[in-house]
């Protein structure tokens, strides 16, 4: 039986319309995820090598949002170790956003039991693992909603965001699991080698526009993005917010090693299933990879994709969301 053709972000052109707007400048590019408001729909992806301690206060001070990695700097820590100390620094030091990643195991399920107990405030958190349409995912939503539902718990419940998943039904699951938003993509980032070792995954323009169709609640569309203009089509895929690796993990400033080499720098970027940020070479899904510096750092970064957005919702007439789109022929 012949398959649908699955679209890649670089597979997709959109189509310009009239624009209403008397310069791009005009163009409002802040987003609401829960209940508050972001400078602009990206994300560094929640990766050692894209977002630390450091990067993730200048975000939440500068009201963008981010989601702090949840690997230890030292594999021999107790696990959870450098999360825990996070929360209770940001708590401290009462940063205006605490956005957290976790995964669905018992060191999981005991940080937010300490977390609640000491009273500490997590506005977001990210439960990220590789497969989340999962009987663990379900199980942790289920854990997270009653500790939080609980008498004994006086905080507020943070916005939950579940992922990674790929297809309609996943999508529905999370939801109805009790996931605020969902983050989709599965085998799309440039150290991702799910595919090559599975054979799974699918390219992320057909993937979102797919599982977009099906949410009622935000998709975080995370992977895939190789250049700016790539974050306007994954918001006209469905994205609410866009979640990059590579483009950040490139930045001067980034938290990846810098090596240089003659004249060049480049940063050791890997991803979250490799065997370097497991510390064990056991059911690896992703590799260490030499990017060339951008020449950018992270602010200014940022601040090119504001502009880039602004242009893409000027070309878009408006609401990118609404923008029709063409297929790239012959597909590169």
């Amino acid at each position: 039986m012949q398959k649908a053709q699955y679209l890649s972000y670089q597979d997709v052109f959109l189509k310009p319309q009239y624009s209403k707007y008397h310069s791009r400048s005009e163009a409002d590019v802040s987003v609401e995820l829960g209940n508050r408001k972001f400078r602009m729909p990206v994300i560094p992806a929640n990766m050692k090598c894209t977002i630390n301690q450091k990067l993730a206060l200048w975000m939440s001070d500068n009201d963008y949002f981010y989601v702090m990695h949840r690997f230890n700097a030292n594999h021999y820590d107790t696990p959870n170790t450098d999360n825990i100390r996070f929360i209770e620094q940001a708590n401290i030091d009462k940063w205006k956003t605490i956005s957290i990643s976790l995964g669905v195991k018992q060191e999981d399920m005991d940080l937010i039991d300490h977390c609640i107990k000491q009273n500490l405030r997590i506005d977001y958190i990210t439960i990220d693992i590789a497969h989340a349409h999962s009987i663990r995912m379900k199980e942790m939503l289920s854990y997270i909603l009653t500790m939080y539902r609980s008498k004994n718990c006086s905080l507020d419940k943070p916005f939950i965001i579940a992922g990674n998943v790929a297809t309609p039904a996943a999508v529905v699951d999370l939801e109805n699991w009790g996931a605020d938003a969902v983050k989709v993509g599965i085998a799309q980032g440039d150290a991702c080698t799910t595919y090559g070792q599975t054979g799974f995954g699918l390219p992320m323009f057909s993937c979102m526009l797919e599982c977009s169709a099906a949410a009622r609640k935000p998709l975080i569309a995370d992977g895939g993005i190789r250049m700016n203009g790539d974050i306007a089509k994954a918001i006209r895929a469905g994205g609410t917010m866009v979640m990059v690796g590579s483009v950040f993990a490139a930045c001067e400033d980034s938290p990846a090693e810098t090596v240089v080499k003659g004249d060049k720098k480049y940063k050791q970027y890997f991803g979250s299933a490799s065997a370097i940020n497991k510390g064990k070479n056991v059911h690896v899904e992703g590799r260490l990879v030499s990017l060339e510096c951008n020449g950018f750092f992270v602010h200014q970064k940022l601040n090119e994709m504001t502009e880039s957005l602004q242009s893409s919702m000027s070309y878009a007439g408006g609401d990118i969301r609404l923008a029709d789109w063409g297929v790239v022929y012959p597909r590169r």
